[in-house]
């Protein structure tokens, strides 16, 4: 049985190029680049997680998801190979067959949406800045698409006070139209 591969990103990604990040990452680009991610990753339909957001658990943590769906995420394991025990009857062993395939299909769906979300990452990112979770041997980078996000969070994410002193005046001196729509 072979599995199908979609590319994600021409088919169901909205924003299927990102604006790349010019040097150093910031809070800022981080930020931005988190938020089209996050509308790529939602973009992809999903049964998972209740099928109301696509993968988006893939870029956010089981915290955040939470807030979103009461029904969790469960990021899907290959199911390996499918061994139907002696003796079981042909019905049986038919609906083994399909439990597999299907396994098969969402643990692929979900490598396959995730890889093309790695991949926008690692070319809005200059790969100096994700040396981290590059495999030299194979040029490929280790790690999910979470692990990579939390690992340039904490590197390059950082928010100084004079950052924060500055966000606080911002909204403090902002001024509302109630006319203007909220979003």
């Amino acid at each position: 049985m072979s599995i199908s591969t979609i590319n994600y990103r021409e088919t169901y990604f909205p924003k299927p190029d990102l604006s790349p990040i010019i040097g150093k990452p910031t809070f800022e680009s981080l930020y931005q680049l988190i938020i089209d991610l996050q509308a790529n990753a939602q973009s992809a339909h999903s049964n998972l997680g209740g099928g109301t957001h696509g993968h988006l658990r893939l870029i956010m943590t089981p915290t955040q998801y939470a807030i979103l769906s009461t029904t969790p995420y469960d990021r899907p394991t290959h199911p390996g190979t499918l061994t139907i025990p002696v003796g079981t009857t042909r019905l049986a062993a038919e609906e083994l067959e399909r439990n597999h395939i299907e396994s098969l299909r969402v643990f692929h769906e979900v490598r396959g949406v995730e890889q093309a979300l790695i991949q926008q990452l690692v070319t809005t990112i200059d790969n100096k800045y994700l040396i981290a979770f590059k495999n030299h041997a194979i040029g490929q980078f280790n790690g999910t698409l979470m692990q990579i996000m939390q690992h340039l969070l904490n590197t390059y994410g950082k928010v100084s006070p004079a950052q924060l002193i500055n966000y606080e005046a911002e909204v403090t001196n902002m001024t509302y139209d109630p006319t203007t729509p909220i979003d």
